[in-house]
């Protein structure tokens, strides 16, 4: 390894730890140097940092997702030498996501296989681990999550590439902004072959809508997100006629 490249990956890794994020040492094929199981529950001191990436075998950083790093989670859009850039180009252009990606700057990096990854953090009493949110037809993944338990190479690991933002400035979102998030990443699923995760039954999986009909999911998922953004605001729902189907909010102030 080039010994300017070892450089830049201790001094982030060493950065990384100062912005509370776990971090280890990868090999070229992405696997772990030595165990690291214990770096799900505690980050590593600079010393430890300096010692583990001096190694020969060092090729990347890993960020560790989960608890440890603040609820660190990783929405990856995997090309498998497939088009990930219009999947990926439609799902920024949901006002929704838009949205959120531009409120909290959430970290966005290009993967050497031309993938996409998508950094955040967010705030929660229990964080679940990794999910396959979409699959191609050949049922390799499109979209999945790198969540508790996991870990995502980062730049500047050699052929990752920073798009915006940084992954040491994240600003954690919501329970709610991230289920909107990978809710808007399921209905890409090309498979339906079955009924296992990635598959129609996770994309149902949202509550609150008819999943066979798509003018009520975009209508649930829409409110949603109108209701999130009103609370956060300052609005209260106060009362709701049923037989109307309509909601009353009051503004704040």
């Amino acid at each position: 390894m080039n010994p300017t490249i070892m450089s830049d990956l201790t001094q982030m890794a060493i950065d990384l730890v100062g912005a509370g994020i776990s971090v280890m040492p990868l090999r070229e094929n992405k696997k772990p140097i030595g165990k690291w199981g214990h770096l799900q529950d505690e980050l590593m001191s600079e010393d430890q940092i300096l010692e583990c990436f001096s190694s020969r075998e060092v090729y990347g950083v890993a960020a560790i997702c989960g608890k440890v790093s603040g609820g660190l989670e990783c929405i990856d859009f995997d090309a498998h030498e497939k088009n990930i850039e219009d999947i990926a180009r439609a799902w920024y252009s949901d006002q929704g996501v838009a949205d959120i990606l531009k409120r909290n700057k959430l970290y966005i990096e290009r993967s050497p296989r031309g993938g996409y990854h998508i950094i955040y953090q967010y705030e929660n009493d229990k964080y679940p681990g990794g999910e396959k949110l979409a699959l191609w037809p050949n049922k390799q993944s499109m979209i999945e999550t790198k969540s508790d338990g996991g870990y995502v190479m980062v730049a500047p690991s050699p052929g990752y590439v920073v798009v915006k933002n940084s992954l040491l400035d994240l600003h954690p979102i919501t329970w709610d902004e991230r289920e909107y998030l990978l809710a808007k990443a399921r209905v890409f699923n090309q498979y339906h072959g079955g009924n296992g995760h990635g598959t129609r039954a996770d994309v149902d999986a949202v509550k609150g809508f008819d999943g066979d009909d798509p003018i009520s999911w975009f209508n649930w998922n829409k409110a949603e997100y109108a209701k999130n953004l009103l609370i956060e605001k300052g609005w209260v729902k106060v009362s709701y006629n049923e037989k109307e189907g309509v909601e009353y909010w009051r503004r704040p102030g």
